[in-house]
């Protein structure tokens, strides 16, 4: 019985089990890690939504002033036609009574625009008030836009704050196809047109713009199509709303066909002509802003933004030096404008 009681003893001490040394996570720290996992998922989302909230605001904004720059553009222009029939809208300002925004005062050839006279002038995307000279293109918020804390009053301030105060000019001559490249800006898709639909494409295209003269104009002239209100639809079939659109980057987008429509402008690289004398005109297209102006060749209005003074009998490119900008081309509207119910 001794002996049993031995084993016994000896068997329950070989069987002892010894005490683990349990180093693990506890359920308090798990939690904590989940809390701080939540915390940084959520800083990383509001600073994704913040970057997509700024980029689409800079890309209304640039929408806007090309649109009204356009406007306002084409307005000068039809009233040196008729003065009459395209009166200039907005409430003129004076050297008297001038407007001070930003620290700079408008006055004489200054016209404040409401969103009544956008309106007239076909636009109607902004309920903001600009500042507008149709002499020289000038437009400027009165109210601006505030983009990451600066304050944005003209295109340039856009421009200088999205590509840097080093930028002095966008413009750039095609040397393959000899015209001055259509100046692409955020917010503007370049489009083809193919089996009866708007594509978008790349402004490196080959095929996007080809300026050739035939019998009936232009060979190819470049569209692009704003960033208002466009949806697409990919050769697979996902549509892709205006958000998802605004939120992609330029190589992206290529390919995708346009389901609704934004507004559409054509490019005008800088030209001067001269009459044949049988009702046809011949055009030599500029490199940038140097003209050809020999053997009756003769500058367009329609590239100059400052005042124009008049041809003189001696010299019919006399009256474009009035201090306005010379521009390699212009962007126009490709519909006329139109009021939808």
């Amino acid at each position: 019985m001794k002996m049993f009681i031995q084993n016994n003893n000896l068997l329950g001490t070989s069987l002892e089990v010894p005490k683990r040394n349990n180093k693990g996570v506890s359920l308090v720290a798990l939690v904590i890690m989940i809390i701080i996992i939540i915390i940084l998922a959520a800083i990383g989302l509001n600073a994704y939504f913040t970057i997509t909230e700024t980029q689409a605001t800079k890309t209304k904004a640039l929408n806007e002033f090309i649109e009204i720059e356009n406007a306002v553009f084409q307005r000068g222009q039809e009233h040196k036609l008729d003065s009459e029939v395209y009166p200039l809208l907005g409430y003129e300002l004076s050297d008297e009574a001038p407007l001070q925004v930003n620290n700079k005062k408008y006055g004489k050839n200054y016209y404040m625009l409401e969103q009544a006279d956008l309106f007239e002038l076909g636009v109607n995307s902004t309920t903001h008030k600009y500042i507008v000279n149709y002499n020289n293109g000038e437009v400027t918020l009165i109210e601006p836009y505030i983009i990451e804390g600066r304050k944005i009053y003209t295109k340039k301030d856009l421009l200088s704050e999205e590509l840097g105060d080093t930028i002095i000019d966008l413009s750039k001559y095609d040397e393959k196809k000899g015209v001055n490249a259509p100046i692409v800006y955020s917010g503007m898709l370049p489009v083809v047109y193919e089996n009866g639909k708007w594509v978008i494409t790349s402004s490196d295209d080959e095929n996007w713009y080809d300026y050739s003269i035939t019998e009936s104009g232009p060979n190819r002239i470049a569209n692009v199509m704003l960033l208002d209100g466009v949806t697409a639809t990919s050769t697979s079939g996902r549509d892709y709303s205006n958000e998802d659109l605004r939120g992609m980057n330029a190589d992206a987008r290529v390919g995708l066909v346009i389901d609704k429509e934004g507004s559409m402008f054509v490019w005008l690289p800088r030209y001067t002509y001269k009459d044949n004398g049988d009702g046809s005109k011949s055009i030599m297209y500029s490199r940038l802003t140097t003209d050809y102006t020999s053997n009756g060749y003769i500058k367009s209005p329609a590239f100059y933004f400052g005042e124009y003074r008049g041809a003189t009998p001696q010299d019919d490119n006399e009256g474009y030096v009035a201090g306005g900008k010379d521009l390699s081309g212009i962007w126009i509207s490709k519909y006329e404008a139109r009021y939808v119910d």
